[in-house]
């Protein structure tokens, strides 16, 4: 079966079960998976969950999301997820307080 089969059964998957399987792209860094896939942190779990796992869109001093950003934030938010727009050396270390 051809690898694209596979990657569309595993984003079927995820989102019959309420989440997402977004690509996984990091220019120059090589050998991560294919996919991340996000499913719904019940809101018992979303203390631990988001201490371990930290979705950080920075940006420049001012600069704030464009739409998609803004979309996609509300998106993984809406799963549970904490997501951080950092645009100060201050606002890193919060995350990381």
């Amino acid at each position: 079966m051809r690898e694209t089969r596979i990657e569309d059964r595993v984003k079927a998957k995820a989102k019959a079960a309420g989440g997402v399987a977004h690509k996984w792209i990091s220019p120059g860094f090589t050998g991560l998976p294919d996919r991340i896939v996000l499913l719904p942190v019940l809101p018992e779990h979303c203390e631990i969950v988001n201490k371990y796992v930290k979705m950080v869109e920075t940006k420049a001093a001012g600069k704030t999301p464009e739409a998609r950003q803004v979309f996609v934030h509300q998106q993984l938010r809406n799963l549970g997820y904490e997501v951080h727009v950092p645009d100060s050396k201050e606002d890193v270390d919060e995350i990381f307080a």
